[in-house]
């Protein structure tokens, strides 16, 4: 009976590991971030909490999402709302290095192994520059001239993100980009004829 009940845990430690093996993780070192608390979500339909940690005094750190049966884009925040955007397959463990206290949190963050993720960040980098210049002008978008540098900026960052998509057409970081909202509001409309071009792209 003894014998039977070491194989019984031997088979689940197996199945453990085994399903732990196929998880997706995301390890590094985030400089200015000791002790804080990073929370690793998914992106989909809504947001969804998988995993947190709290970051060492080195500020190295791990988080592990459950098993996914496709690519998935992920986003590990920090408290201050900071954000590092990857996309992962199953099984597969992302390595990262950036600094919290840079003047540039986004140039900060830099990729070890996943060229896609680094893609990624670059659309998310430019998505918080227009969502930056459009925060700035709410308070007077009742001025004509306010209105038309918030549809410039708009303009601008459709044309940037059209030359991204057409320089990196197989890429995930292209969907990523094609479906991304700005404030809460998607940048590409599939039924506008200007867009429609980039969603058969």
């Amino acid at each position: 009976m003894r014998h039977v009940y070491k194989l019984a845990l031997m088979l689940i430690g197996a199945l453990t590991l085994a399903s732990c093996a196929n998880n997706t993780k995301l390890q590094g070192t985030i400089g200015g971030a000791a002790g804080q608390t990073i929370q690793l979500q998914v992106i989909g339909d809504a947001i969804a909490v998988v995993d947190s940690v709290k970051i060492s005094g080195d500020g190295t750190f791990a988080l592990e999402a459950p098993e996914s049966t496709e690519p998935t884009f992920y986003r590990a925040v920090l408290p201050s709302g900071k954000a590092i955007v990857f996309v992962a397959d199953s099984a597969e463990t992302v390595t990262v290095k950036a600094d919290a206290e840079a003047a540039d949190w986004f140039s900060s963050v830099a990729f070890d192994n996943s060229e896609e993720s680094a893609l990624t960040m670059e659309v998310v980098a430019k998505a918080a520059t227009l969502q930056g210049k459009l925060q700035s002008y709410t308070a007077t978008e009742s001025d004509p001239a306010k209105l038309a540098e918030m549809r410039s900026a708009i303009d601008d960052y459709k044309a940037s993100i059209k030359d991204f998509i057409f320089a990196h057409p197989r890429s995930l970081a292209s969907y990523y980009a094609l479906y991304q909202n700005v404030m809460g509001l998607p940048v590409f409309n599939i039924n506008d004829i200007h867009d429609h071009v980039l969603f058969s792209t």
